[in-house]
């Protein structure tokens, strides 16, 4: 049996498609949908695919002046979504009005898992800076959405605490009907 080991040759280095999110960003983010390669600019744009656009750009250790331009561009994209105090819009039309008011929704989380990412390890300077400040100011807010629980560290009411017989907790699920 012969065996042969490929090395790809330095220059030829695999690098991530960029292809599909530069035909769904023009200048001023990256567009919520798409039929196959051709922007819903009906849709709009919104922050959680922006910050997700984001998370990916910013995660490239050797971006090209293209990756480099789509990262800039989330980035603008939320800032310019993010209030004064930490909030997030989510929905921007084409037409560029905002359709919604700044809020904690799902957006705000996504938002700053972008921000946070690109804080981290974006190889841009200057969007590392851009990115801690806005995610400084995002995550001095807190969602709204909470548990039924007391604390982050109590357990729910429907759990119990391990008993000698069985050494594991009960399901915390509720049980189906039958």
């Amino acid at each position: 049996m012969i065996t042969t080991t490929v090395t790809p040759a330095p220059d030829r280095a695999v690098r991530t498609p960029f292809a599909h999110l530069v035909r769904l960003t023009d200048d001023t983010g990256l567009f919520e949908h798409a039929r196959h390669a051709t922007a819903r600019r009906e849709h709009g744009y919104c922050t959680d695919d922006v910050a997700r656009g984001l998370v990916v750009t910013s995660r490239e250790t050797d971006p090209s002046a293209e990756v480099i331009r789509l990262t800039e561009c989330y980035l603008t994209f939320l800032t310019h979504a993010q209030d004064a105090r930490g909030a997030f819009r989510n929905r921007l039309g084409f037409n560029r009005e905002w359709a919604d008011q700044p809020s904690l929704g799902d957006w705000w989380g996504r938002a700053l898992w972008g921000l946070g990412t690109a804080a981290a390890r974006c190889p841009v300077p200057w969007i590392r800076q851009d990115a801690l400040l806005a995610f400084t100011r995002g995550a001095t807010r807190r969602s709204p959405r909470r548990g039924p629980w007391p604390s982050p560290r109590s357990a729910p009411p429907s759990c119990s605490a391990p008993t000698p017989a069985t050494s594991a907790p009960r399901s915390c699920w509720p049980r189906r009907p039958a």
